[in-house]
Order: structure tokens, then sequence, then C-alpha cells
């Protein structure tokens, strides 16, 4: 399993990331145990470290891990996601595009329809 490393004694599993979210220089780890982990540390350090295949930028202050996106919905240019755990959240105009084609290459790889 891989394992992020925030600090010496501090590390989170990658497969137990729902989703990342930015806080000026922070990062808050939404974890499926429902737990929330702030790290001293940018949005974009976080996913340099981590796997990029399961991860996607929806926003400039959101990473979803796509294992947890249950459903999505594209109406009027507008792409919501929702994870398996009720939150909701809406892609930027800009990254439509480049998450509907990672959902695809992933639902490919697995075979899933969400």
């Amino acid at each position: 399993m891989k394992t992020l490393y925030l600090t010496r004694r501090h590390q989170i599993e990658i497969n137990e990331i729902m989703y990342l979210q930015s806080e000026s220089n922070y990062t808050l780890i939404h974890t499926t145990n429902k737990i929330k982990t702030v790290a001293s540390q940018t949005l974009h350090l976080i996913h340099s470290s981590i796997d990029y295949d399961n991860f996607i930028r929806i926003s400039r202050s959101h990473i979803l891990n796509i294992e947890y996106i249950s459903t999505y919905s594209l109406e009027k240019n507008k792409l919501t996601l929702k994870l398996s755990n009720g939150e909701k959240f809406t892609a930027s105009r800009r990254r439509i595009k480049n998450c509907l084609d990672k959902i695809e290459v992933i639902q490919k790889k697995s075979n899933l329809s969400l």
C-alpha cells in the first residue's frame, strides 16, 4: 500500500484519502474514517507526492479520489460529482473536459459505471 508521509510520525494510507481541499498554504485531507488532517503543505505539493492515476483535480481548491466518486452529472456545462459519503463538488469550467476524460479512462480500466 502506498502511504503519504506528512511527518515522521504521521502518515496516511493513500487509498483512505477521499479528497484534498486547499486552505491557503495548507491542505485539508479528508479520509474515509471521517478524520480531517491539516497538512502544512500546499495542495500542489501534496498532489505531486501521491499517485496521479487515482486522483483528479476538479478545481483550484479540490482534488478527488476517483475511487470514491459514486455519481456525476453534466448539465448546461456544469459538472457535478458526488462522493460515496454524499458530498457534492462542482468542477471548474476549465477542468470539465479533463475530468470527464479521466473518469472515462478509469471506467474502462475497472469496468465500473458511475
